[in-house]
Order: C-alpha cells, then structure tokens, then sequence
C-alpha cells in the first residue's frame, strides 16, 4: 500500500486524475496507520484533514512533537466528528474534552450514527441529555417524543438539529 506521502506526491504531480476526492480519502487512511509520527506530522501540516481516524493521528503525533494546544484541538475535532468512544480515547484526551463538546459530538452523531448517538447519552449534563433523549425519540418516532420535548429546556428546544427532527416526526 501507498504511504500518505507518496499518494500525496502523486495527487501533486497529477492534478487531472480523475476522482482527487477518493485519492485524498486514501491518503487521509494512510495518515490515520502511519508508524512514524514524524512523517505523520509532516502530512498532518498540509492540509485540514476530515477523516477522524486520520485526526486523531496528528494529534498524537503533535502531543508527541510537544504542541500540546494543537493536540488538544485536534483530538477534540476528532471526538465530535465521531472517532469511536472507546475507553482508551477518553482515558488519553478526557482533558481536552470540554463540555460543549459532548453537546457538539451528539449533535454530529443524531446525524450519522444513531446508536453511537444513544451511546454519547451518558456524557451530557442533565439539561442536553433531555434534548438528546427527545431528539431521538423524533427521530424514531416514539410515542412520548412529544412529552420529552416539552421537558426540554427552551434555548435548547430551538436548536436547529431539534426543530429539523420535530418538522420531520
């Protein structure tokens, strides 16, 4: 298999082939696998990467150069854009995990992942969890959607994701 440099350079020497989309997604998984952190952050600094696995790579390839904020940021850009929530990301980055970034990580998983949605319950302080708890029951329908809307507090009833899942129940 190609190393995210090398697939890189070609996408640089070859700017017309067709589908850059699939040849930057390959590139992104080869960044996520990399064994040298050094080459990892030395492809992590070319461009903003979308995939979280890839992410989540710079930023312990950046923890591991000592760029401790950039670190932080990336991991947390990794969590809400859905990295798996297994204990070994939250025993590592639970520092750089804010609050909102639970609400934000929720938000990103009713969209893509229903039950890791479900599963990201448990990170959110009583008032998002009402929210959440009501914008799944939109979502699938539930009979008591209705009431657990109305226990949702105000500001978070207005929500743009809660107001799409209510126009569509």
């Amino acid at each position: 298999a190609a190393t995210a440099a090398e697939i890189a350079d070609f996408m640089a020497k070859n700017p017309d082939w067709p589908n850059q989309t699939l040849l930057e997604r390959r590139r992104e998984e080869a960044i996520a696998v990399e064994p040298d952190l050094a080459a990892t952050l030395a492809e992590c600094e070319k461009d903003r990467l979308t995939l979280p696995r890839a992410v989540l790579h710079c930023a312990e390839a950046e923890a591991n150069a000592g760029r401790t904020a950039q670190a932080n940021d990336d991991a947390r850009r990794a969590w809400i854009d859905g990295i798996p929530d297994d204990t070994g990301f939250l025993r590592r980055w639970s520092a750089a995990i804010r609050p909102d970034d639970q609400w934000d990580r929720f938000q990103h998983l009713a969209d893509h992942d229903p039950g890791a949605a479900t599963r990201q319950l448990t990170h959110l302080d009583p008032a998002h969890r009402a929210a959440a708890e009501a914008r799944l029951a939109l979502q699938h329908n539930a009979p008591n959607a209705e009431t657990l809307l109305a226990a949702v507090p105000p500001a978070l009833r207005h929500d743009p994701g809660m107001m799409l899942d209510h126009a569509r129940w």
